[in-house]
């Protein structure tokens, strides 16, 4: 499941809309992107799943806190180890962008809803598999332009492959750009469905 988020944030960042040719990769890959208000996307996972079967990320809208502005996230998993929680991240970070995450609330089916907080949120930010993802986007080869299939439909897909040998299929046509993952390691995911009123 890391590899997996680690991919899908490597191509939400090389996925920049208007990231023409004459920026470097590296440039592409330092900025910080993310999804319009209300848009989301829902991927499905495959393989060593760890129960999830579902993935759904969505982009709630911002608040000011302290004079600035921060973009409040929504993450559905769905499956054997279902759960739903908010993440609110200081600027226009992507929902991926942990190191500037200042509030976490995740609820269990059945369970109180629970905000995480000082160590447990420093826990949870360390446990992230996202740090290396600039490293990650700066090394990856492109290794062409393919038409892929997936249970979203057909999309015309940049083909890449991280350093660490994770393969991610993008397109600028989607919400954070991510067509398909499948890591070196862990689970598969494919885009299920994406759209606007998260």
């Amino acid at each position: 499941m890391q590899k997996a988020i680690k991919g899908f944030a490597v191509v939400a960042m090389l996925a920049v809309p208007g990231a023409g040719a004459a920026q470097s990769l590296g440039e592409v890959c330092e900025a910080v992107t993310t999804f319009g208000t209300g848009q989301w996307v829902e991927y499905g996972i495959s393989g060593q799943t760890m129960g999830m079967t579902s993935m759904r990320y969505g982009n709630i809208g911002t608040e000011e806190r302290d004079g600035q502005t921060h973009t409040r996230y929504e993450l559905k998993l769905s499956g054997a180890q279902s759960m739903t929680g908010q993440i609110l991240i200081a600027g226009n970070g992507g929902p991926w962008d942990q190191e500037n995450v200042v509030e976490m609330v995740l609820q269990m089916p059945g369970q109180p809803a629970m905000t995480l907080s000082g160590d447990m949120l420093a826990m949870a930010r360390q446990s992230n598999p996202t740090p290396d993802i600039v490293e990650q986007c700066v090394g990856a080869e492109i290794l062409g332009h393919e038409s892929i299939t997936v249970p979203a439909g057909s999309w015309d897909a940049v083909h890449l492959r991280t350093p660490d040998g994770t393969e991610v299929w993008a397109s600028l046509d989607v919400p954070l750009g991510v067509i398909k993952v499948i890591p070196s390691t862990g689970p598969t995911m494919e885009l299920k469905a994406h759209g606007s009123g998260s």
